[in-house]
C-alpha cells in the first residue's frame, strides 16, 4: 500500500513511475478528497486510467491517493460505519462487543 497527501498535480508521473517500477496497471487506486467532511468523495479507480478519470472527476484539493489492495477493503468498511453511528460505546457495534 502506499498513500501519498496532495498528488494529484502529479498523478500521471507518479502513475508511470509505479507502472516502470512494477505495478500492475490493473491495481486500485482510490482519490479521497475533503476526507472525513460532510463534502468527501472517493473516486476509485486503476493505475491505468486514474490519470483520465481524476480529470474528468472535477475533484478538488486537498486530497489523499491511496494505492494498493487495501482500497478494496472500502467496501467492508461501508458496511459498518452505519452499525457504529448507532452506538455511544465505540467497543461496541449493533449492541455487541467489537473486539
Amino acid at each position: 500500500m502506499i498513500v501519498m497527501y496532495m498528488a494529484m498535480k502529479h498523478i500521471l508521473l507518479i502513475t508511470q513511475k509505479l507502472i516502470n517500477g512494477g505495478r500492475r496497471t490493473a491495481e486500485t487506486i482510490a482519490v479521497i478528497c475533503n476526507a472525513t467532511q460532510q463534502t468527501q468523495q472517493v473516486l476509485e479507480t486503476t493505475l491505468a486510467s486514474c490519470t483520465e478519470d481524476i480529470a474528468s472527476s472535477g475533484l478538488k484539493l486537498p486530497e489523499i491517493v491511496v494505492v494498493g489492495d487495501v482500497v478494496n477493503l472500502r467496501e467492508q468498511q461501508n458496511r459498518i460505519e452505519p452499525a457504529l453511528a448507532h452506538t455511544s460505546n465505540p467497543f461496541q457495534l449493533n449492541g455487541e462487543p467489537a473486539l
